[in-house]
């Protein structure tokens, strides 16, 4: 498992694995239709292949700089592979804050070779739930 850059060609592959559940990647699937996935720029899509299909992804977003941090990264997916990513984020400049499910997260913290945590904010995700209407 060797982590890449994703483009383009991936945005299939990406969307897939972020709409394995949709609820807790909303920001990235918004980024993924607004936008198209490429190597340089203020989004960036990084990711880990394993038997040919993508078992891992971050999204850093506003790195100015190349080699300077981003402002946020987002993994989700596999474990060990979000690990991976954190050490591929880290040749890249690193990041100053993580989003994201716990243990993606602490997954890509580690990955990052950053000290043990000392604090952080437990958050939850809420979404909007309409009665459905019905017609007399």
């Amino acid at each position: 498992m060797q982590p890449l850059h994703l483009g383009q060609e991936h945005r299939e592959d990406i969307r897939k694995l972020l709409m394995t559940d949709m609820e807790t990647n909303l920001y990235q699937i918004d980024i993924l239709y607004k936008s198209t996935p490429n190597v340089e720029g203020l989004e960036e899509w990084k990711g880990v292949y394993s038997s040919g299909k993508l078992i891992a992804v971050s999204l850093a977003v506003g790195r100015l700089e190349e080699g300077e941090p981003s402002s946020l990264c987002v993994p989700f997916g596999d474990i060990e592979a979000c690990r991976l990513l954190g050490e591929f984020e880290g040749l890249h400049g690193g990041t100053t804050n993580l989003l994201g499910p716990r243990k993606e997260s602490d997954a890509l913290y580690e990955g990052l070779g950053c000290p043990p945590v000392q604090f952080f904010f437990d958050q939850r995700l809420f979404v909007r739930y309409e009665k459905p209407t019905v017609e007399a």
